[in-house]
Parts: structure tokens; C-alpha cells; sequence
């Protein structure tokens, strides 16, 4: 008899330590269950927020396309020779920005489906070599990441064989 509740004693003692045990992690579970609840209530809170964080994440595909048409311009002015002082980039071309008295008999252009279109503006160097420049805008034109360009506003430089480049507009196509 005494066996038997020895037995009994120790059964139970390991079985209580096992619900005190479950007992804690049902209430650690239930606490966690608690916070994540309150922070979906403040993210819904600070919705507006949120969607601006959301904007910046989402910004770095953009920075990303960037810097691989940074690298790529340059890459094509060294092959060309032809010096890079800045790029700036917009939505929409620069002379879409800028209104003018007469109408454009141009069409607008839409980009090929399931593409993005940024465009570039180009700041060259002063003067430069007009054949030079016109390898540049070739290997721009053959380019694998589907560069087009969009403007160019030229003028006659000092020597014979220069030009002065104004405005030098590319538009890029992303996915």
C-alpha cells in the first residue's frame, strides 16, 4: 500500500510541475498574443503613416534602376569620351514641364506593357566633339536597358569640329 502511494505521490508531483509548466507558456503565449494585437491597433491608428514607410521601402527599387542607369550613361560617355557633369531625374520630360504658346502636333507617347518610363537629363561637358557625341547617342540607342532619347538641344561650339550641348534628355524604360 505504501508502494502505491509513493507511486501515486510521485505521478502526480511529475504531473503538476507539467500544468505549471504549461501554465507559464499559455501565459507568455497569451501575452505576446496581446502586444501584437495592441501594435495592429496602432498601425491601424497610424495608417497614414504607415503607407509613408511603405513609399520609402518601395523607393529603393527606384534608387536601384538609378544607379544602374548612372552606371550605364557613364560607362557610355567614357567609351564615347565625352565628359558627365550631372543627372537629374524626373517623371516626365523637362519639356513637358515647360508650356508653350503653341500647340504640339506630337502624340503622347505610351511605353510598352508592363513598363515604367523615367526620364534623365544629362548635363555634358562644354564643349565636346560632335562625333563623339554622335557614338554616344548611338550606343545610347543600342543600349541593353532600353534607353531612348527624348531632346537634344545643341549649338555650335568655338572649334569647328565641337558642339555645345543645352539639354540632353533620355528616357528610360523599367519594369
Amino acid at each position: 500500500m505504501v508502494g502505491i502511494v509513493v507511486f501515486a505521490y510521485s505521478f502526480l508531483s511529475k504531473t503538476s510541475e507539467e500544468v505549471g509548466k504549461m501554465q507559464t507558456e499559455a501565459a507568455t503565449v497569451d501575452a505576446k498574443i496581446q502586444s501584437l494585437l495592441a501594435s495592429k491597433s496602432q498601425l491601424n491608428r497610424n495608417s497614414d503613416i504607415a503607407n509613408k514607410a511603405k513609399n520609402i521601402v518601395s523607393e529603393s527599387k527606384l534608387y536601384q534602376y538609378q544607379n544602374q542607369i548612372i552606371q550605364d550613361l557613364n560607362t557610355y560617355a567614357d567609351r564615347a569620351g565625352i565628359p558627365i557633369k550631372s543627372f537629374t531625374f524626373q517623371n516626365e520630360p523637362a519639356a513637358a514641364a515647360v508650356k508653350t504658346a503653341t500647340p504640339s502636333a506630337k502624340q503622347p507617347s505610351t511605353n510598352p506593357s508592363g513598363t515604367k518610363s523615367t526620364f534623365v537629363s544629362i548635363q555634358l561637358g562644354d564643349s565636346i566633339d560632335y562625333t563623339k557625341f554622335l557614338h554616344f547617342l548611338n550606343l545610347i540607342e543600342k543600349n541593353v536597358t532600353r534607353m531612348q532619347l527624348s531632346g537634344v538641344s545643341i549649338s555650335r561650339g568655338a572649334n569647328k569640329h565641337e558642339i555645345s550641348i543645352q539639354a540632353l534628355e533620355v528616357k528610360v524604360y523599367t519594369r
